[in-house]
């Protein structure tokens, strides 16, 4: 198979050209609170290239001749040049930092509130300000939201405090805002994303690591009670207090509902971090961020399902790539039943040794 690719910016097709120069093309995709991203190196050895301005819409397909997958749109952010040897390089994110035809900075400070509102509104409303579409899972229409306050703070940071507290995954891509359950490996519209296999003679390289440095068997949160005027403090935990430290978070929320949520929410997703897994295979341009995968032939605490955290596709000179970082996606019963199967083979390894 040959890799390929296709680049238009704001609509003319510059394939051709760019791949007479192309040193390198990396695309990330992030399941939250960065943008995904585009880079592309070019060889200006002759320096022909003419800079581009920033704020163009650059669209790129990426795969194998016949059989290529649309990777999204982009907006040039960032234009470098180094040498020698000469080269230029363009720097594009899926999110509108600046103003770019209807898009508008999703980064500017405001202070505002909302009120007796859903989740699932007030991330329409947000991304409606930024000239965005949204993407909102249906659960998130059900959660009410009493008092929500932005004071100096960007659209980005207040929907990816709104996310971690509600265990979602945000995300601005091609011109949607996306805001969805994480870990789930559905689409926005509940639909399965679909597992991919992956076995070890797949890999060119992988590791993994389990650790427990902070892994909390504990979260504390606080709430302002409105009624009493004091403060009142939640708890979330794994059952077992001696498993790791506890965590209290400073945010101070404003009903005791999203108190507990959030405790439960950040809970949730420190649990995940303590397991982490990298892949680096040939390149899967259908392998996404949010997807499931399954991994074989590996020691067996490794095979199983993983979260996909982050997916990076380059193509090359050297050839074209796909590299994963996963997480966990397993739940506090399924880990505890592995580790002890873990320890129990460890044991009965050095008993016969």
């Amino acid at each position: 198979m040959t890799p390929a690719f296709t680049i238009s910016v704001e609509g003319s097709d510059l394939t051709a050209l760019i791949q007479q120069r192309l040193i390198s093309l990396e695309i990330t995709d992030n399941t939250a609170e960065q943008a995904d991203s585009l880079t592309i190196e070019l060889a200006d050895c002759d320096r022909k290239i003419a800079l581009p301005d920033r704020g163009g819409v650059i669209s790129v397909a990426l795969g194998y001749k016949g059989n290529m997958r649309d990777m999204g749109k982009f907006i040039l952010d960032s234009v470098s040049i180094g040498g020698p040897p000469d080269r230029v390089t363009l720097g594009a994110t899926a999110a509108p930092f600046t103003a770019v035809g209807n898009f508008k900075p999703f980064q500017t400070r405001k202070s505002r509130s909302f009120d007796d509102i859903t989740l699932g509104d007030l991330v329409r409303t947000i991304a409606s300000s930024s000239g965005l579409t949204a993407a909102v899972s249906p659960t998130f229409d059900s959660v009410k939201l009493s008092h929500v306050d932005q004071t100096n703070e960007s659209d980005m940071n207040l929907l990816t405090r709104l996310a971690r507290d509600h265990g979602a995954v945000m995300k601005p891509t091609a011109g949607h805002l996306v805001f969805a359950k994480k870990g789930a490996g559905k689409s926005v519209a509940g639909k399965p994303l679909g597992k991919i296999t992956i076995d070890r003679s797949e890999c060119s390289s992988y590791s993994a690591e389990w650790s427990k440095r902070a892994n909390y068997s504990k979260v504390k949160t606080k709430s302002h009670n409105v009624e009493t005027g004091e403060t009142d403090q939640y708890e979330a935990s794994d059952g077992d207090d001696d498993d790791g430290p506890e965590y209290e978070h400073p945010t101070l929320y404003s009903d005791a509902e999203s108190a507990q949520r959030g405790a439960a929410s950040i809970l949730e997703q420190n649990s995940r971090l303590s397991e982490t897994i990298n892949l680096t295979l040939p390149g899967r341009p259908d392998i996404i961020a949010e997807g499931i995968i399954t991994v074989t032939g590996f020691k067996e605490r490794m095979n199983g399902d993983w979260l996909i955290k982050a997916v990076q596709h380059n193509l090359s000179t050297s050839g074209f790539t796909t590299t994963i970082q996963g997480e966990t996606s397993s739940s506090k019963g399924e880990k505890a039943a592995k580790a002890k199967k873990a320890k129990k083979e460890n044991r009965a390894f050095r008993e016969s040794n």
